[in-house]
Formats: C-alpha cells, sequence, structure tokens
C-alpha cells in the first residue's frame, strides 16, 4: 500500500478504528472516502470487508472494490480480483485482471497469468507468452517462476545449453534465494491494520 498517495490518512484511521467496532457505522464513510478522494485504502478495505471480513460476504460488492482499487493502481487489488475471478470459475475476467497487476509490476499477477496461457484457460494457449512471462517474473526474483521456468528449461526438447541453465536456475533456487525469502519474510513490514492503528 503506497501510504504516500492517500488522500486523508487521518480520517482513514478514524474510519478504521469505527470499522473494528462497527462495520455498519464505517462501511459508507469508507465508500465516500473511496468515491469521493480516491483513497485505494478505503477500496481495499470495503473489498476485503466485503469477503467476509467485516461485512456479510458478498463476492460481487468485493470484485466492485477490488476493481476500482486496480483501475486506480492497486497492484495488489488486481491480483485479488483474478483470485476471485477464478475462483468463481470467470477466467477471461482473471486473464484481464491478472494482466493488469503484472502492467503494474506485480510478479503474483505475472506468475498467474503464465499459468492461464500455457493451459489456455480464458485466453489463447499460447507457450510462447508463458516462456516470457515466466522470465520477466523470475528475473525480478519470483520464486514459484523461477522454478516452473528451471523445470521448463530442463524438459523443453531443446539443447543442452538450455537444460544446464534449468538445473543452475533451480540449484539456486533452492540453495540461495528460498533461504534469503525465508530469512526476509520473518522480517516482512506492517500489515494495513498495523499501519492504520498508528
Amino acid at each position: 500500500m503506497d501510504w504516500e498517495r492517500e488522500p486523508d490518512l487521518e480520517e482513514l484511521r478514524e474510519i478504521y478504528l469505527l470499522l473494528e467496532r462497527s462495520p455498519d457505522q464505517a462501511e459508507p464513510k469508507l465508500a465516500a472516502l473511496a468515491e469521493q478522494q480516491g483513497s485505494i485504502a478505503s477500496m481495499w478495505l470495503l473489498a476485503e470487508g466485503y469477503s467476509g471480513t467485516y461485512f456479510p460476504a458478498d463476492t460481487s460488492r468485493s470484485k466492485y472494490w477490488y476493481r476500482q482499487a486496480a483501475e486506480a493502481g492497486s497492484e495488489e487489488a488486481a491480483y485479488n480480483l483474478g483470485r476471485l475471478h477464478l475462483e468463481d470459475r470467470e477466467d477471461g475476467k482473471a486473464v484481464a485482471a491478472f494482466a493488469r497487476g503484472a502492467e503494474l509490476g506485480h510478479l503474483p499477477s505475472a506468475y498467474n497469468l503464465a499459468l492461464l496461457c500455457r493451459e489456455g484457460r480464458g485466453t489463447r494457449k499460447d507457450i510462447l507468452r508463458y516462456r516470457k512471462l515466466l522470465e520477466c517474473a523470475a528475473a525480478d526474483g519470483h520464486l514459484f517462476a523461477k522454478r516452473d521456468l528451471a523445470v521448463d528449461l530442463m524438459t523443453r526438447q531443446s539443447g543442452l545449453k538450455l537444460k544446464f541453465r534449468g538445473f543452475l536456475l533451480l540449484t539456486r533456487l533452492y540453495l540461495i534465494d528460498v533461504p534469503h525469502e525465508l530469512l526476509r519474510a520473518w522480517k516482512h513490514g506492517p500489515e494495513i491494520g498495523d499501519h492504520l492503528r498508528g
């Protein structure tokens, strides 16, 4: 979450505290902050809220708010929207949401888009696009993309050079990248609620 882009962080904090005590009173205030001032965090909280966290579960409202946040530039919202579309078997819409997230630089979105391209779900089967998306996500550090790219390189009907590259990529992944990410995960930043509580 880019807190610098939030139009009124103080009001958002007050509404968040109200949300934890009285969701029904907070919902219209969050909607007003989202619609009138373009608060991405408000859109996110509404989307999460309608997933059953604060309000009765309503997938269509959750999708609506994730879509609004994605259109406003939230790559995480685009990803979550894609996941909801996959759960509802709306593969074409999932492709569009993951493509938006990938366009914004979100690695899990690019990875999921790659998988849909490989399987031909919601889009035509496109192995070249699959490999290109994997290459980009792997180059930026996505662990699953690195793993899948390594396996693809090692199992592809091609020369020894590509197979060796896949082997090196897989070796580095398990000896260096995974342990590094585990250490980094222990030191991850605050969650949205932690930030809004002050």
